[in-house]
């Protein structure tokens, strides 16, 4: 449950980032921007000692934000071409990314992982 754990809480990030920025709807930028939000949860954790560095993280993470590119090339094409206007796809989009953090969130700490340091239920 670890490994889909990383890589589910980056899909959303590799969504919206395609969404969001029209740069960035190029498979290798997102993977790259994914790679280096990972690299610096990974080495905040290594410098504060509140986490372990692992380099599986760094590629589960990764592959999780490229995740999220392609959910976002399936919504594109299905979606935005002319069916649901692009706010309101911004409202819903946001309002389920953070369901879905928050809802993880408390999974996480409902099962006993500690989220924010050393707190646990």
């Amino acid at each position: 449950y670890l490994i889909i754990g990383n890589v589910s809480l980056f899909i959303p990030l590799g969504f919206i980032l395609s969404f969001y920025i029209k740069n960035l709807r190029k498979w290798w930028a997102v993977l790259l921007i994914g790679l280096m939000a990972s690299l610096s949860i990974e080495l905040t954790q290594l410098i504060t000692h509140l986490g372990l560095f692992e380099l599986d993280d760094l590629v589960n993470n990764s592959f999780g934000c490229y995740l999220g590119y392609c959910v976002y090339e399936i919504v594109a094409g299905i979606i935005i071409k002319g069916r649901i206007k692009e706010r309101k796809l911004q409202f819903i989009i946001s309002l389920v990314t953070w369901i879905l953090v928050i809802g993880f969130i408390l999974f996480a700490l409902a099962i006993g992982q500690p989220v924010f340091g050393r707190f646990r239920i």
